[in-house]
């Protein structure tokens, strides 16, 4: 998603992989494909990396943890502060979307809501910015989940 981004004209891409080999990958396609030096490939931890990040750097950050280790909410309230107050925040995990209490809890809505067979990937912002306008268009699809008995 980070390369889609720069080739959209993002101005700045910090791509993170824990994984030295997948980090190195990574780095030897942003190589090939000729990408501009504002994107950037880290390999370090994803938490310690936005541990250090500057308050409110990013207005859009990609969760997409390893599934098995359940790390989707730790992460959302580890981007928080690098996020800008009308940033966004995508997360995919697997079956069931953020909790409302979850949202709640961390000051977010949701933007969007898309399930792609086992995985539910959403698009949150904060309940103050102006993209939590956009919320309307997730409920109908939660509706809809929760009529066909996805647990919420």
């Amino acid at each position: 998603m980070g390369l889609e981004a720069a080739s959209r004209g993002a101005t700045e891409v910090d791509l993170v992989e824990r994984s030295r080999e997948s980090a190195a990958r990574i780095g030897e396609a942003l190589k090939r494909l000729k990408a501009p030096a504002s994107v950037r490939v880290h390999c370090a931890d994803a938490f310690a990396f936005l541990a250090e990040v500057p308050e409110g750097r990013y207005d859009w950050v990609v969760i997409d943890p390893p599934y098995a280790e359940d790390l989707q909410l730790r992460a959302i309230a580890a981007a928080l502060p690098a996020l800008r107050g009308d940033g966004l925040i995508y997360v995919e995990q697997p079956k069931t979307p953020v909790s409302a209490e979850a949202l709640r809890r961390l000051g977010l809505t949701r933007v969007r809501l898309s399930v792609a067979g086992e995985v539910v990937f959403e698009l949150l912002t904060r309940m103050d910015s102006p993209m939590a306008a956009q919320a309307k268009f997730a409920k109908k699809i939660l509706r809809d989940m929760q009529q066909k008995g996805v647990e919420l």
